[in-house]
């Protein structure tokens, strides 16, 4: 299959590319604003996916089966600030995607448990999102127009971890950054979340895609839940660090440009029942820490 990745330099794209290459038979194409000489694919389309001419004369090109839209500005404040950016990533570019070939071509959206308020948590596949900032307004406002378009598009929610090729500021980098320099890092005890690494969220997807059976909505979270601050705990106990340096600190301490939900877990049951998935922090964790570790010892 013509598979394509938007955003495949991401730290979510690059894994997505990864998987994906190494499945015999497919063609896997990047696209992304700048060349990325690491990345698992000779196929990159370089480009600015806003400019929506260039991207709907790109699709032409590619002629893709699949599309795997995970392009997002995931900078929340950043959000905040650049409404109409946010809104043409997250939305028109979305519908242009979602409309291409949308009776053949195998649409899977990357959106994020940020749509709902963080009220009661536990979010299942039918629960009604509530975005509280404009991130996950416009987020919302792409499922939207994924549902509207594209009967047969799977649409993804989740929130991931990992890190980047080129070395970027993910909540993984910044904990090891500092936790390697002897730095202390504080966790917010109060806010509650069901990562996965993004190695896991690929492999998912591989797997999603030739079952054309499904559609819709599907949660893609690990089977626990924890706090940040657990969270960070466990990165320092993976790696080593020492786990002292981790501090408690509360949301409510940070006076943030945007609001940010308490409590986002996500549902797994659907997951578990039609793909037989039960994915797990630690399995998560024991990827990531070999593939970082394999990335350090291999970057130029």
């Amino acid at each position: 299959m013509r598979i394509l990745v938007t955003g495949s330099s991401g730290m979510l794209g690059k894994d997505i590319v990864e998987v994906l290459s190494n499945d015999v038979g497919h063609s896997v194409y990047g696209f992304d604003r700048t060349t990325n000489p690491y990345l698992s694919t000779n196929h990159q389309i370089i480009g600015d996916l806003t400019d929506l001419k260039f991207l709907s004369s790109s699709l032409d090109e590619i002629v893709p089966d699949v599309i795997i839209h995970c392009a997002a500005i995931v900078n929340v404040d950043e959000c905040e600030t650049n409404k109409r950016v946010a809104e043409v990533l997250h939305r028109d570019v979305t519908a242009i995607l979602a409309r291409y070939k949308s009776g053949s071509t195998r649409f899977i959206h990357i959106s994020t448990d940020s749509v709902f308020d963080g009220q009661k948590g536990g979010y299942t596949e039918e629960d009604i999102p509530n975005p509280i900032n404009y991130y996950a307004k416009t987020k919302r406002d792409g499922e939207i127009v994924v549902l509207q378009n594209n009967h047969n598009a799977v649409l993804i929610r989740t929130n991931i971890y990992g890190f980047h090729l080129e070395h970027g500021k993910s909540l993984v980098e910044w904990a090891i950054d500092n936790l390697k320099q002897g730095k202390s890092i504080s966790g917010f005890t109060d806010v509650y979340f069901n990562p996965v690494y993004t190695k896991q969220l690929g492999e998912v997807i591989r797997d999603v895609i030739p079952e054309k059976y499904f559609k819709g909505i599907l949660n893609v979270a690990s089977k626990e839940y924890c706090s940040k601050y657990e969270f960070l705990l466990r990165i320092a106990q993976q790696f080593n660090f020492n786990f002292n340096l981790v501090t408690k600190d509360s949301v409510k301490n940070f006076e943030f440009l945007a609001p940010r939900p308490i409590n986002t877990t996500l549902n797994t049951i659907l997951l578990k029942r039609l793909f037989d998935k039960v994915l797990t922090i630690q399995d998560g964790l024991n990827t990531l820490s070999r593939d970082y570790e394999n990335y350090e010892r291999n970057k130029p």
